[in-house]
């Protein structure tokens, strides 16, 4: 009984990878990109918006000297 139900799992197998290839070529091409999200923040010194990590583009002080 045992060889026949692992040759019946080995074509069933065999049969059912394309069709989980397709599917997970599916969800990729589904699932939307993820990009990366910059933070950003108001100057305490100025007030201009600019990003956390950079120096404030106006008065050119550093945020990350800043905690809050």
């Amino acid at each position: 009984m045992e060889p026949v139900l692992r040759e019946f799992r080995d074509r069933l197998r065999r049969r059912l990878a394309p069709m989980r290839y397709r599917l997970q070529k599916l969800l990729a091409a589904l699932t939307p990109e993820i990009r990366e999200i910059h933070t950003q923040r108001m100057c305490p010194f100025c007030g201009l918006v600019t990003s956390r990590s950079k120096q404030c583009l106006e008065c050119g002080k550093t945020l990350a000297e800043v905690h809050t």
